[in-house]
């Protein structure tokens, strides 16, 4: 849901360029974080990592994005996240439905892991690649072109809740603050428990 929203944000961002330098910047700065400090946590290609990527090429894909008739653009990359979901356990398809296993070729290559073909050595804590979240990313650009378009219902455009709108606006940096004070409470508990 959230790579599907920031896919629809696109669509109202004034430069996805810096949006997704920062977005990728701080997922860089999460990982040499890990590396020095958390290296059994360490996060390889996270969800910022993913999303900055995401955002800096929406607009390579944005023009043909907006040829293409929404109804069959939608169902085209809803088609290709379900395609490629399990790309990197090196099936296409959906497992025990229709699968096709993959070559061992790109997986063995080792530097192939942000766009779904991690080695069988690689690890990350938290670990989006780009295939398939690339697909839901600009799936939900479509969303965003609706709701730009101004076709939602009268009751979402008119309701304002100055909290969410707060969250909204400062929805990395609340992701990237809160997981530090996450980890320093649960260890503070841990510490308190012995």
């Amino acid at each position: 849901g959230f790579i599907f929203i920031s896919g629809a944000s696109s669509r109202f961002s004034h430069s996805n360029l810096k949006r997704g330098a920062i977005c990728f910047g701080i997922g860089i700065g999460m990982t040499i974080f890990t590396v020095l400090f958390m290296k059994d946590q360490l996060i390889a290609f996270g969800i910022l990592h993913c999303l900055g990527i995401c955002m800096m090429a929406y607009p390579l894909f944005a023009k043909l994005l907006d040829k293409i008739p929404a109804p069959i653009g939608a169902a085209l990359l809803a088609f290709l996240f379900i395609l490629t979901c399990q790309i990197s356990s090196g099936h296409l398809g959906i497992e025990g439905l229709l699968s096709f296993d993959l070559p061992d070729a790109p997986y063995q290559l080792g530097w192939l892991f942000p766009f779904g073909f991690p080695s069988n050595t690689f690890y990350s804590a938290d670990y989006y690649p780009l295939l398939p979240w690339l697909f839901a990313f600009l799936l939900g650009s479509y969303f965003g072109r609706w709701l730009k378009n101004g076709n939602p219902p009268d009751w979402i455009r008119k309701t304002h809740l100055r909290p969410l709108a707060f969250i909204g606006r400062h929805t990395l940096w609340i992701y990237v603050l809160h997981q530090p004070v996450v980890y320093l409470t649960m260890s503070g508990i841990a510490y308190l428990l012995r």
